[in-house]
C-alpha cells in the first residue's frame, strides 16, 4: 500500500481556497444582516432653467435616500396657477434621476414636490 502525499503547492492551494470561500460566505452573511429596510425618502434639487422660444424647462434631480425602490414616482411643480408634472417609472433606493418640468412662465420660484409613489 502506498500513501498519497500532498505537495506543498496543493496545501497552499487548499488554504487559499478555504480562505476565499470563507470570505465570500462572510460577505454574503454581512450584506444580508445589514440590509436596510427604510422606505423611500425623497429629496428634490432644482437645477438649471432653460428657455426655448416661449417655454421654460426646469431640470429637477430626484434623490431616493431610502433603502427601498419606488415606482410611479410623481413629481409636480407649480408656478402661480400653472402646474407641470412628470412620473418616474422606477427609482431604486439610494439612487437619483433628473427630470424636466416645462412651464410657460419662468420657474425660478417654482414650488416642487413628490406627491405620490407606489412600491414595486
Amino acid at each position: 500500500m502506498s500513501r498519497a502525499t500532498h505537495s506543498t503547492a496543493e496545501w497552499i492551494s487548499l488554504v487559499i481556497s478555504i480562505g476565499l470561500l470563507s470570505c465570500l460566505v462572510g460577505l454574503i452573511g454581512w450584506l444580508w444582516a445589514t440590509e436596510g429596510d427604510q422606505p423611500a425618502q425623497f429629496r428634490l434639487e432644482m437645477g438649471e432653467v432653460r428657455q426655448i422660444e416661449q417655454q421654460f424647462y426646469l431640470d429637477v434631480t430626484v434623490h431616493n435616500d431610502g433603502d427601498r425602490a419606488a415606482a410611479a414616482v410623481e413629481i409636480i411643480g407649480a408656478v402661480d396657477e400653472q402646474t407641470s408634472n412628470v412620473t418616474l417609472d422606477l427609482l431604486p433606493g439610494h439612487a437619483e434621476q433628473t427630470v424636466t418640468l416645462i412651464f410657460n412662465r419662468d420657474p425660478q420660484l417654482a414650488k416642487i414636490a413628490v406627491v405620490g409613489y407606489s412600491e414595486p
